[in-house]
């Protein structure tokens, strides 16, 4: 069990918490939304025309809070800018159309130039959308 102070454990979970068990609370997940333009999907001048710069990201985060009750990060290089969005699952998340109208009004551009450009995944598709790109792997 104890090896070089290693402790090992059993392969699985050792002591599940049953949902049962949990406060309502506890069961309630977080829905994550993420919009978006990347260099596979967006001209470099789009791309840049969505770009978060320091002024804009402060304001552009409190937007979004103000306007649609979400936890929200903004990720903004050059070779993409996304939103994430973060809600308990109990409530409705705002649609990726929404957000794109959001970007088009916030940073100044035609909606129908930008909405073919963006992408939009919700729960477990935008969960492996991040781990993707934190991975380097889009």
């Amino acid at each position: 069990m104890d090896r070089g102070g290693v402790r090992r454990h059993a392969a699985g979970v050792r002591d599940p918490i049953h949902l049962a068990q949990c406060s309502s609370e506890r069961r309630r997940a977080m829905m994550l939304l993420v919009v978006g333009a990347s260099f596979r999907t967006a001209a470099v001048e789009l791309r840049e025309a969505l770009a978060f710069e320091r002024d804009k990201l402060q304001r552009g985060l409190a937007e979004l809070a103000a306007r649609y009750g979400v936890e929200a990060v903004i990720l903004s290089t050059c070779n993409r800018v996304e939103v994430y969005l973060g809600r308990l699952s109990a409530e409705v998340p705002p649609s990726t159309d929404l957000i794109a109208e959001f970007l088009a009004e916030f940073h100044h551009l035609g909606y129908d130039q930008l909405r073919p450009a963006l992408y939009g995944h919700s729960g477990p598709a935008a969960v492996h959308h991040l781990f993707r790109v934190a991975a380097s792997l889009d």
